[in-house]
């Protein structure tokens, strides 16, 4: 009796060891066939690109230190105008966008391709988490290059904070009276809006003719660049408001109107007589708190509140 009890009591510990390595082996990925392995956190983003619209391209992204960050898929722009892009979540914020590609030329109403890159800002994790749509157009081009005047070459010497990325966007959206976040709206087949934003930054685009460069892309990166440099002096020094107010006027009426059928012509923004180092100033915070951020294991400056 003891001889058979024995046997069986030793055949249930066997069973438990037995189950307790399948777990194991399960939880590391083991146990054939099923590929398993720990599951890497990804944050994932849709890029819209926006000098008019883009047909085709690619959206690549750097970190704040100006490091390529790997796409884990997408970063291809689609029929409709868009990038979907998936990354690994544990990056440096703010991360580069960079665009390019085929994109509808507001002035001759012909197809370019953009060899330089349009360039956005993706500010933060939680910046992401709350909105994934992520516009890349001439008003977050002249923030980076507001960021690149400021800092030089993005690197580990000089990296963008979130406290610079959003002084820079904040900046460039009151100087040119369209905000930064401002997600276009079109019609990819058409080209064709209703948004009043949209048609801003059309306008803006006509507005950049008459720098030099040979795509309308390197014309307004030009523009860009000779905002950023105003230092005391006032973005009207580079766009006059009534050559912005004729642009507008163009991309809404006519033969080349980019304005959807129904759509009222939206008034033209004022542009800013404020010194470009005075807005940047105003969105600088004074007094910063350090917090932990446990997402990318650093520390970032806050706004004290």
């Amino acid at each position: 009796m003891n001889t058979n009890w024995n046997f069986i009591e030793k055949g249930r510990k066997l069973l438990v060891l037995g189950s307790i390595a399948a777990a194991v082996l399960t939880g590391c990925g083991g146990g054939g066939g099923g590929g398993g392995g720990n599951t890497v956190a990804t944050s994932s983003a849709t890029i819209t690109p926006y000098k008019g619209s883009f047909s085709s391209g690619t959206v690549i992204l750097k970190d704040a230190n100006g490091n390529p960050v790997t796409l884990v898929s997408g970063g291809i722009i689609n029929a409709s105008g868009v990038a979907a892009v998936a990354y690994n979540a544990n990056v440096t914020y703010p991360l580069l966008v960079e665009v390019t590609g085929g994109y509808f030329n507001e002035v001759t109403g012909a197809t370019e391709t953009a060899t330089a890159p349009l360039r956005g800002i993706i500010v933060s994790a939680n910046a992401i988490a709350a909105n994934s749509t992520v516009p890349v157009t001439i008003v977050t081009e002249i923030a980076v290059a507001d960021l690149q005047n400021r800092l030089g070459t993005f690197s580990s010497s000089h990296p963008i904070t979130t406290t610079t990325a959003v002084a820079a966007l904040n900046t460039a959206g009151t100087a040119l009276g369209i905000p930064a976040s401002t997600v276009p709206v079109f019609d990819p087949a058409t080209h064709k809006t209703s948004d009043a934003n949209t048609l801003r930054l059309a306008a803006l685009a006509v507005v950049a003719n008459n720098q030099a460069g040979t795509t309308l892309l390197d014309k307004a990166k030009v523009l860009a660049d000779s905002m950023v440099k105003l230092g005391a002096n006032a973005p009207t020094s580079v766009i006059g408001q009534t050559e912005y107010d004729n642009a507008l006027v163009t991309v809404t009426s006519g033969a080349s109107s980019m304005m959807a059928a129904g759509t009222s012509a939206p008034t033209s923004p004022a542009i800013s007589t404020t010194g470009y180092d005075a807005l940047y100033a105003t969105y600088t915070p004074t007094q910063v708190a350090m917090v932990w951020d446990q997402a990318q294991a650093t520390w970032d400056n806050v706004n004290w509140q």
